[in-house]
This record gives C-alpha cells, structure tokens and sequence, in this order.
C-alpha cells in the first residue's frame, strides 16, 4: 500500500473506492472524467475523499494527484483482483479515516454530485447495505451452486457500506469467496446481517437520444449514479466529456454544429 498522505486522519461524510486500471480507456476515462470530478469535489468543499484503487502502480502516465491514489500490491484482474482491491481498499480507508459511508466503484460510473449527497443522507449510519440490485439467479450462476434466498448482492457498479459492515468485511476477509465476482462475493456476507437495500442506477445508452440541456435534465431525473457503458468505448468517453462538461464545467465539447443555447 502505498505511504499514508497529509490527507489521512480525517473525518468525512463519504469516502469513494473507485476500482482502477490504467490499460488505454481506462487512464483516458481518468483524465477526461475522474480528475476534474475529483478537483470539483475538493475545490467545493464536498466532504468526499476520493480514492482510485489500482493493483499496480500507474506510473506518470496520469493526471491524478497521488494523495488520491491507493495501490494495492495485487493482480489486475476481474476474479479475483477486483475484490482483493477492494478489501485492502476497505482496510486503508478504516484504519485511517472516519466517515459515514464507503460507495464502492468503479471508473466506468458517472455521479452527480449533488444527488449523490442526497442520496447518502437518507441512508443509515449503520446495517447499511445499499446499491442497484443483483438477481438470486446471478449470483447462483457465479457461485455454482442454490443459495438461500435472503442473500442478494448489489452491483459492483456502485454500492454503499456504513462502517460497522466494513469492518464485518475486514473481520471476515479471509471467508470471503475470492472465486466469484466481487460484489456476488461481498453480498454473500453482508446478507448474512442485512439484506440490500435497492438504490437505482441509470445506464446511459438511454441517453442516445439526448440533444440538449433540458432533454439530459429530463432524462436523469434525480438518479446519482450514470452507469457508461454502451458497448462502444469511444462513445462511453465521448459520453463522459458531454457530461463532465455539463456538470463540471469542463469545457471540452463535443463535435456538433448545434448552437442551440441548450445544446451541449
């Protein structure tokens, strides 16, 4: 892992664990969304720590601030080195900081900020479990075998741990099943206290069809969370300039011959 920052020791309202790689869309994905986000949410003051977490260290081929950069010592990989990150993720974050509420990502997730910080509001500061939901179905496919029908998983795309279930993960890391997907894994110990509560995310090929400000207003409503992936990753990058320029205000704007005051 890597030294602890000036930025440890500090008391926050939520801390994001954003599962990192730095393979070609990835660090770009970094660069065009997760860096300004991330100095959004710092310059305004958010109480919001932002960690990505990568296996291995990046190098200089990023943008981002090292304080904002945990490296994990562990394999690049979906199974089982999303979980491993995540849980020596888990472990920095609850020994060095307070905070009320860990979201697990990853970068292919948008969020608004200011639903996001409504969203963690109405949440528990404890038994709290919370994200778009998995199906039984899922989660017997990935272990194998039938499973009790009180477990339930929410996604890896993003879901939320209050800190006494954090603490659960960390006592219990060495029974967590490291052969299945990550969060299939993590739900099958955290329903053993509480089972997920369900917290809906927005996929944003429903967004193809947006061509303006009041269209994308209309159709994010006040979900949080934008999930990118169309299938096409220069349309997911290109996605993620639209929207880091709408609400971020990064002026990086897409191709397009619209002058319409409302057009992106």
């Amino acid at each position: 892992m890597n030294k602890v920052s000036a930025f440890c020791n500090m008391d926050y309202d939520i801390i994001m664990l954003v599962i990192a790689h730095c393979a070609d869309f990835y660090r770009d994905l970094i660069n065009i969304y997760w860096v300004p986000f991330i100095e959004f949410v710092e310059s305004k003051g958010y109480s919001v720590r932002i960690y990505l977490v990568f296996g291995e260290d990046p190098g200089g081929s990023l943008t981002l601030p090292l304080r904002n950069r945990l490296v994990t010592n562990t394999e690049e990989s979906l199974v089982p080195g999303v979980l491993q990150k995540t849980i020596r993720g888990l472990n920095h974050v609850h020994r060095f900081h307070t905070y009320r509420h860990v979201l697990r990502t990853n970068l292919s997730s948008f969020f608004r900020i200011d639903q996001l910080i409504a969203i963690h509001k109405r949440l528990s500061s404890s038994l709290e479990y919370a994200g778009a939901r998995g199906t039984w179905d899922d989660m017997e496919k990935a272990v194998g075998s039938r499973i009790s029908r009180d477990a339930g998983f929410c996604s890896g795309a993003g879901f939320w741990l209050s800190p006494d279930l954090v603490q659960h993960l960390i006592e219990n890391a060495a029974h967590i099943l490291y052969r299945v997907p990550d969060d299939v894994a993590i739900g099958l110990v955290t329903s053993k206290m509480v089972s997920g509560r369900n917290m809906p995310r927005i996929d944003s090929r429903v967004l193809g069809d947006v061509r303006n400000k009041a269209d994308l207003d209309k159709a994010l409503g006040d979900h949080y969370h934008i999930r990118l992936r169309q299938g096409d990753r220069a349309i997911d990058l290109q996605m993620a300039r639209v929207l880091t320029a709408y609400f971020y205000g990064v002026r990086e704007r897409p191709c397009s011959t619209d002058e319409d005051e409302n057009s992106f």
